[in-house]
Parts: structure tokens; sequence; C-alpha cells
């Protein structure tokens, strides 16, 4: 059964927040697939060899196909959580990308230091920051830009 497809064979969408994954993600996602695929059919045939032999939990050919489920059960957990380790990795990636395209996208003094406070205040999280140019006529330095309460000298 192709991963992409649902059992009425229609075309299972791609889930939110994962267009656009470096390998590492789709390797992820695919193997994520793969193991609800495995908990689907260990499930079915639980359920056929509980039907057939007329057995409950705990004896004969069933058990053993519930500690495969169990297992698979885990794994898809497991890749589960990695994956959404991957998104949060990509996420940051692309904000990181955004931040250094606007970073490089002017020359304007004025808009460059407003990109660096949006960085500092968004993507690092500060709370106070001065931003400190020297100025090279007469070799001082001036406070072009600061955030919250900052002591200065």
């Amino acid at each position: 059964m192709n991963p992409d497809m649902s059992e009425s064979g229609a075309r299972e969408p791609e889930p939110q927040g994962t267009v656009g994954l470096a390998g590492g993600g789709r390797e992820a996602l695919d193997a994520l697939r793969r193991a609800q695929e495995l908990v689907r059919d260990a499930q079915a045939a639980i359920e056929e060899a509980s039907r057939v032999v007329g057995l409950r939990h705990g004896a004969g050919p069933a058990s053993g196909l519930e500690a495969r489920l169990v297992a698979v059960e885990r794994e898809r957990q497991e890749l589960t959580s990695r994956l959404r380790e991957v998104e949060h990795q990509v996420g940051r990636m692309m904000t990181l990308y955004v931040a250094t395209y606007q970073l490089h996208a002017s020359l304007d003094p004025v808009e460059v230091q407003s990109t660096i406070a949006e960085i500092a205040l968004n993507l690092i999280g500060a709370e106070q920051f001065v931003l400190i140019l020297r100025d090279e006529e007469d070799k001082s330095y001036q406070v072009r830009l600061n955030q919250g309460d900052v002591d200065l000298p």
C-alpha cells in the first residue's frame, strides 16, 4: 500500500508544517508513515486472529501480534517525537534565513538598525540591549539604539 494513499485509495494530505523539509525531515516523515501503516496492519491481523480463533487478549497467536503492535506503536511514538524535533529545527532555520535576508536586504543604516533591533527582540529574545556605533570622524562611540532599562555610563 502506498504510504500517501488512504484505505479508500484517496491521497492523504501532507501534515501541516512539513512542506520543504530537509532530507532528514522527509526521512522521518516517511518512517512515521511506514510505522503507521505497520500499526494498522498489526491491528487488522490481531482482530482477524481473535475473530477466527475466538481468542481474547493473552493466549495463542494473537499475543505475538499484540507484542508486535506494542513495539510498532512505541516506534511510531519515537518517530513522531523525532519528526517534531526536526520540524522545530526547520522552523528555526527558516527564521534565521528570513532574519539574514532582511539584514542583507538594505544598505540604509536606519533600516539595518531596525532589523538588528527586531532580531534581538524576536529571534534572540533579548529584553534589553544597546546598539553602540563608532563615529569614524572623531573616534567616539554613540548609542544608536537601546531597548529596556539599560544603565548607560
